[in-house]
């Protein structure tokens, strides 16, 4: 595997990392608690590393842990968490969705499935950022409207593009019928998707298993199962180092802003 495409993954999985931390913040604030953006990635980063302990429990339990040290009641932890988690629950299915069906859409031009598969991603695409529109001012009440929902769902799709091609860089797009653009943006969508699949099985501490399985089942028939077992492998292990150095960073850049809002709760 050549450096670069292993940089550019890298690279894209500490961004999404950093857009993924976004949501804590907006989280707490549907719950009626106020964090700033430090503390917020550092909330994000000291929890999400537990994620890897057998169980697959941990994150959420450490999280529980911090939120418990600003002085959150039961029913507002609950509140965070359960929204943060639906909110990248539900934008990993819409991005992978839409991207996936674009792809297969690109890959197969000329037959009705192209027709079927474009139809499929228009829903998609706009389905779940309606329903965005309509729904949060009611749960949420955000204090800037519209624009702030608005730009809830431009972070969703900028922050799930990005995971995306952390995987999609790594595969070679020299098999037919699949032209470039087709075969990133199915890339894109499935490994969103098989993420999507990863947080739903609780069960998986980080998704290890149900993620590589899907990926390997979905696009192995077109690079090679060998090979995508590789890859998914690869992947894994780039994202572990970027966790564990996003971590680190947040650690060291992010606690005098963590130990501030500790102090202010008291």
């Amino acid at each position: 595997m050549a450096a670069g495409p292993l940089a550019l993954s890298f690279l894209c999985i500490l961004v999404g990392k950093a857009l993924s931390a976004r949501h804590v913040a907006l989280a707490l604030a549907a719950a009626g608690t106020s964090l700033n953006r430090m503390a917020s990635y550092y909330v994000y980063s000291l929890a999400d590393i537990s994620k890897y302990l057998p169980g697959g429990v941990w994150g959420l339990i450490g999280r529980v842990a911090l939120y418990r040290e600003i002085n959150m009641r039961p029913r507002a932890i609950t509140q965070a968490l359960v929204v943060e988690n639906v909110w990248l629950l539900a934008g990993a299915a819409w991005v992978g969705l839409a991207a996936g069906c674009l792809g297969l859409a690109g890959g197969f031009a000329g037959l009705v499935s192209a027709r079927l598969g474009l139809s499929a991603a228009a829903v998609a695409a706009f389905a779940w950022p309606a329903a965005l529109l309509v729904l949060l001012p009611r749960l949420m009440r955000p204090p800037g409207g519209g624009r702030t929902i608005a730009g809830f769902v431009c972070l969703q799709a900028l922050m799930w593009t990005l995971i995306g091609i952390s995987f999609a860089v790594l595969l070679p797009y020299s098999v037919a019928p699949w032209s470039l653009a087709a075969g990133l943006l199915t890339a894109i969508g499935i490994y969103d998707f098989s993420f999507a699949l990863g947080m739903v099985a609780f069960f998986a501490p980080s998704g290890i298993g149900v993620r590589e399985s899907t990926l390997v089942a979905t696009l192995g028939p077109v690079h090679g199962i060998d090979l995508l077992i590789q890859i998914s492998i690869i992947n894994r292990f780039v994202w572990v180092a970027a966790d564990i150095v996003f971590a680190l960073v947040a650690r060291l850049l992010c606690r005098e802003a963590w130990l501030a809002a500790k102090a202010r709760s008291a």
